[in-house]
């Protein structure tokens, strides 16, 4: 290190865990921060070997990373105003807000109303909610969830997690550089020897497609659990919004 009044310079080394130090947990504190790899190796005195993704995005959520052609899905979201966009954001957020929020002891759509008001009136949700969401479908979702759920089991909700490997070992494009994703899993069941692992969808697509466009991200978080419970079995499944039913991913 160099230090002075007017500047500070870091000098990283090729070992990857100072890289990791110096670099990836910058990349935490600014969202959009994308790392000079000509800079980099300037200070290594090397050539880098991968020219082609050297402007590669350090920083990536699981969304960005999974998100595909959404054309060939054909897909049509509920629609409640000609602004397809803003309704498929804000379905998607207020259900898993929602989803979020209610407790699973709830047996009928009424005792779903009556908490979701109780919600909004300790302004826990917005107000407007009910714009984009439907109690039946909210008493569905959560009844079918609870059913996996058993008195001695752990439930976790919105968890973030990050992971830092290889770019091609989750899109297959023979980058070998190593990235930082970020995601936030929906919901996951701590087991004895089992997590179950639940991805809220709003999307209007059939079984087959819905795995099909979100299978990469359901892989993403099986790996981050995986790190965390190393001896548990993985079980993936969707929960579409749209179909009402939970949906098992292989």
């Amino acid at each position: 290190n160099l230090n002075s009044n007017n500047f500070n310079i870091n000098i990283l080394d090729k070992n990857d865990e100072i890289f990791h130090n110096k670099v990836i947990k910058k990349t935490i504190e600014q969202q959009n921060f994308n790392l000079n790899y000509d800079l980099y190796n300037f200070y290594n005195n090397k050539q880098y070997e991968f020219n082609n993704s050297k402007y590669l995005q350090l920083k990536n959520s699981v969304t960005s990373l999974s998100s595909e052609n959404e054309e060939i899905y054909n897909i049509s979201n509920f629609k409640l105003t000609d602004n397809d966009k803003e309704d498929f954001i804000e379905i998607g957020n207020s259900y898993h807000l929602a989803l979020e929020k209610l407790p699973f002891n709830l047996k009928s759509e009424i005792e779903v109303k009556n908490k979701m008001i109780s919600l909004i009136e300790n302004n826990i949700i917005p107000a407007n909610i009910y714009e984009y969401v439907a109690n039946e479908k909210l008493f569905k979702a959560n009844k079918c969830v609870s059913k996996l759920i058993n008195e001695n089991d752990k439930v976790y909700k919105e968890k973030i997690f990050m992971l830092y490997d290889e770019h091609d070992k989750f899109t297959n494009s023979g980058v070998k550089d190593k990235i930082l994703i970020q995601g936030i899993i929906d919901i996951f069941i701590e087991k004895e020897d089992e997590i179950i692992l639940i991805d809220y969808k709003t999307s209007r697509l059939n079984d087959v497609n819905v795995i099909k466009k979100y299978s990469l991200q359901l892989s993403l978080y099986e790996t981050a659990l995986k790190e965390k419970f190393k001896n548990k079995k993985i079980t993936k499944y969707i929960y579409s919004i749209f179909l009402d039913k939970l949906i098992n991913v292989v």
